[in-house]
Order: structure tokens, then sequence, then C-alpha cells
């Protein structure tokens, strides 16, 4: 019985936590802007981008296509 709560509890933290980074990178990374030198300079670099599409960009700026998908 303790698996469902434990379920919920997990996707909850996961939730707070997506949620807590984004911000964090949002404050700390200007638009297009990189963080260099972390984690691996020179190797991974984090830079922040928009996606206003679905995965990879498909379909950019087709909201009125898009939505009634995500609602379904």
């Amino acid at each position: 019985m303790k698996r469902p709560f434990l379920f919920i509890g997990l996707a909850v933290f996961l939730l707070v936590l997506d949620q807590v980074v984004k911000l964090w990178v949002m404050q700390a990374i200007p638009r297009g802007g990189s963080f260099h030198g972390w984690p691996l300079p020179g190797f991974f670099e984090l830079t922040l981008q928009y996606n206003k599409g679905i995965a990879f960009g498909f379909l950019q700026g087709q909201g009125k296509l898009l939505s009634p998908i995500a609602v379904a």
C-alpha cells in the first residue's frame, strides 16, 4: 500500500525540483546566453534556449494547432 504514496511523493518532488531549476536558470543566464565554466568547462556548458513548438522545435508558432492536442 506504500507504493502509490511513494510514486506520488516522487512525482511531486521531481515537479518541484524541475520548477526550482528552471527558475534558477532563468535568473542566472540571460536569454540566449551561456553559463561558462560549469559543470565541465569546454565540454558541457548550459545555454538558455526556448522551444515554442513540440519536440526539437517542430511546428513552432502553431499554438492553435497544438492546444487541442495537448488538451486531448
